[in-house]
């Protein structure tokens, strides 16, 4: 299997296990290509945009390609690394016939494509990081942004509709339906009176029934208005204050 490979690295032999010679081959670089021998220690720096690499083995017959496998890179100290096992046409499929140790140094302007290396440093979410578009996706994003004095500024400027307006201390009270129970003040057998006199008589009735009512009302210690008892939370505190305020849910 040939592994094609962009960018400078070192490769380096860092074990053998197998009968069989061993080599691997390089091609297409800058610099390190060549067939360079399988033993142990042995290594070479390529450079180039885009090369490739390849292990061989000699059964007997001559040499051939090995099955390659690569490991998921990893961070080493200030370096990116990998292997490439290989595994030849013995009897065995354990991969350690040949094993070639890839690094390069770690650094922010270079992709890793394959594995999962990771590189992320303050608010950026891929790398290399550059300073580039500063990208706002969440309300509480913009509500952090706003914090900062800078941001605030420009935001308000190329965006004014998106900025919230300032808070009202005082919000419309919330949705709120009292259930009024009616209250008996009187009995009027109608039938019985004259007009007049009924009317003055329901008149008085009403007259009563209102100063009942507002004998009832209670006025509120934080905003000083007068509610109904319905609109109380208690005696003192009316029902949007006591939201507000008190922390009151209802």
């Amino acid at each position: 299997m040939i592994i094609s490979m962009q960018g400078n690295w070192t490769v380096r032999v860092t074990s053998k296990d197998a009968a069989f010679p061993q080599r691997f081959v390089v091609s297409g670089a800058t610099t390190g290509n060549g067939t360079h021998a399988g033993t142990v220690g042995a290594s070479v720096a390529v450079t180039g945009a885009q090369w490739s690499i390849a292990i061989q083995h000699d059964p007997g017959s001559g040499f051939q390609l090995s099955d390659t496998k690569i490991t998921f890179p990893r961070r080493s100290g200030g370096n990116y690394v990998f292997d490439i096992q290989s595994n030849d046409v013995g009897a065995d499929q354990d991969f350690n016939d040949l094993v070639l140790t890839c690094s390069t140094p770690a650094t922010i302007n270079d992709f890793i494509v394959y594995g999962n290396v990771t590189l992320y440093s303050g608010r950026c979410i891929f790398n290399p990081c550059r300073r580039g578009p500063f990208v706002i996706e969440t309300a509480a994003a913009l509500r952090d942004a706003l914090k900062n004095p800078r941001l605030k500024d420009v935001i308000t400027r190329l965006y004014p509709e998106r900025v919230p307006g300032p808070i009202d201390p005082n919000p419309p009270d919330p949705p709120f339906k009292p259930v009024v129970h009616p209250r008996r003040v009187g009995v009027v057998h109608w039938r019985r009176l004259p007009e007049s006199a009924l009317m003055t008589i329901v008149g008085q009735l009403i007259k009563g029934a209102r100063e009942m009512r507002l004998s009832r009302y209670r006025t509120c210690r934080f905003c000083g208005r007068t509610n109904p008892p319905e609109w109380q939370h208690g005696d003192d505190v009316c029902q949007c204050c006591a939201v507000h305020e008190l922390g009151a849910v209802h």
